[in-house]
């Protein structure tokens, strides 16, 4: 977040709406805006600075053009250090505003980098540490983040904090390929003294991430000859190309890391290794040979949430092997090039979750000849898991048949969110999707609550019928369904008196729902 009066950055930016008036009036003595902020009582000043590193009142405390440039990102410490001299020793006896680290390795990385990162964690003392190493050379969608961290530090590499669950440019799920300039880029000296830097405090490390060509972190490995002493990692981020993958000599660094319960990671390879993480609760794979995900999940038997994206294989018949995973709540499996229909088979059909509560599937490329609902079922069936799932996301383009009867068996499903490629061909449209949902004798979906269908090719007479049942459903013992969020991309070829018939049932019938045509607001929905 940026300092109060510290404008030097954002000419001609003045909002005396976000800043109380003492601070953003200027003062009579050369008209200065630090004036105010300098002769502020040291309790008062305290107060501010840990308001202004406060993450959660990013969008209030900050001008609406540096929310969309930072929206994940609070401002490092270090910006407001360099606002006034009572600003500057309240961060620096402020340990727990410095425990966020992320360090550029790239070629132009400073050649002071090494030594500031062992002074940012001195100040941190004694927090534990969320670190990330990352290259930053690169194509265009790489360089911006150099930008960011420049406007956030003042610095070419320097300070922002790292936060979980935050997608980072370099945490790109759909950039597993990784540019050759940023997969070959060797480290420098200056590099390997940043990283040996934080080494020493290993012992402090909470989260740490890692991105960035393995072949770079083997000459780490090599000088240092002993795995890292981690008591207190909880979170571990691997990234890397799918030209230098991810094997056992890696894992060698984070050996002992006992306590650690989430870990992402893509390319990995564990042929011939030990998984050494049987405490893990979140696990995200990318990139990884369907056999390697089951074995990892074979070794994680508290597993809560799996999410694996582009898994691959290379057998037309892999071998049968189930791996029962009694804590499962939540699994998600995506596919993003469109090659991996057997991949996916392969885990979907050796897993056996009883207590899931969330599926999302997602595979964009899918055509007729690849039929993932028809495992999601056998799944469910061989889980013994129909009357305990309750949230169903699929993202493909799903065959009404095989649609149906895997809804038929999902008794306690409570949301269902089904995104089909509006421009798919060849594929039967979804004509009777609404009447076998609102079949009043034998309905799907007895305890639906909310649903969001985009994509699909129902026609304005479907939208209608599905009204009128679902008020006749309403008055019996299934439970009436309360929200709708429906996208038909053929709503334009209606006229307004079928549009406005369609909502006149709507409130008859007391179901909320929105109708959206393609392109209407910024994320094609009207009224959000």
């Amino acid at each position: 977040m940026q300092a109060p009066g510290f404008v030097d950055e954002v000419p001609n930016y003045r909002d005396d709406s976000l800043w109380p008036p003492w601070l953003t009036t200027p003062s009579t003595r050369r008209n200065h805006h630090l004036a105010p902020v300098t002769g502020l009582p040291p309790r008062a000043l305290e107060q501010i600075f840990l308001y202004a590193c406060d993450t959660y009142n990013l969008e209030e405390a900050m001008p609406s053009s540096w929310v969309e440039r930072a929206r994940d990102v609070m401002m490092a410490p270090i910006i407001l250090s360099h606002v006034c001299t009572r600003w500057r020793n309240i961060a620096n006896t402020t340990p727990r505003l410095w425990r966020n680290i992320v360090v550029s390795l790239s070629p132009t990385i400073p050649i002071h980098t090494g030594s500031m990162v062992g002074d940012f964690i001195n100040k941190s003392n004694p927090y534990t540490i969320n670190i990330c190493f990352f290259v930053t050379n690169g194509p265009a969608k790489y360089s911006a983040l150099d930008a960011e961290v420049d406007l956030l530090t003042g610095h070419e590499c320097c300070l922002h904090p790292f936060r979980e669950g935050v997608e980072y440019p370099w945490e790109d799920k759909r950039a597993l390929c990784w540019p050759e300039s940023i997969r070959h880029t060797a480290f420098n000296e200056t590099s390997m003294q940043a990283i040996h830097s934080a080494a020493k405090f290993s012992k402090r490390w909470e989260r740490a991430h890692f991105a960035g060509s393995m072949a770079n972190y083997e000459k780490f490995l090599v000088h240092l000859r002993r795995p890292l002493y981690l008591p207190n990692l909880s979170s571990l981020g691997i990234h890397c190309g799918v030209d230098a993958g991810l094997d056992g000599g890696t894992f060698f660094l984070f050996e002992y890391a006992y306590s650690l319960r989430s870990l992402r990671m893509s390319n990995a390879n564990f042929s011939e290794y030990v998984f050494p993480w049987t405490l893990l609760q979140r696990v995200h794979l990318a990139g990884t040979h369907s056999d390697e995900i089951l074995d990892i999940a074979a070794h994680c038997p508290y597993l809560e949430n799996f999410v694996v994206d582009d898994p691959w294989t290379d057998s037309t018949e892999p071998p049968v092997r189930q791996v029962v995973l009694q804590h499962l709540k939540s699994f998600s499996l995506t596919s993003y090039t469109g090659e991996v229909g057997g991949a996916h088979m392969h885990v979907i059909d050796n897993l056996v979750a009883p207590s899931i509560l969330r599926i999302t599937l997602s595979d964009p490329q899918c055509n007729a000849h690849i039929r993932p609902l028809q495992n999601l079922e056998r799944l469910l069936q061989r889980s013994s898991a129909c009357d305990t799932l309750q949230f169903l996301h699929l993202t493909l383009t799903p065959i009404e048949k095989d649609l149906i009867e895997l809804l038929r068996i999902t008794n306690c499903l409570v949301t269902l969110h089904i995104d089909r490629d509006p421009t798919a061909i060849n594929l039967p449209p979804a004509t009777g999707f609404f009447a076998n949902l609102c079949n009043a004798e034998t309905p799907l979906l007895p305890r639906l609550r909310t649903l969001s269908i985009s994509g699909m090719d129902f026609t304005m007479e479907d939208l209608i019928f599905m009204l009128q049942a679902r008020s006749r459903l309403g008055s019996g013992q299934v439970q009436p369904l309360k929200d709708v969020h429906s996208h038909l991309p053929n709503m334009g070829k209606f006229s307004n008196t079928l549009q406005t018939a369609a909502l006149r049932s709507l409130r008859e019938s007391g179901v909320a729902i929105r109708l959206n045509e393609a392109g209407a607001g910024h994320c094609g929905c009207v009224g959000c």
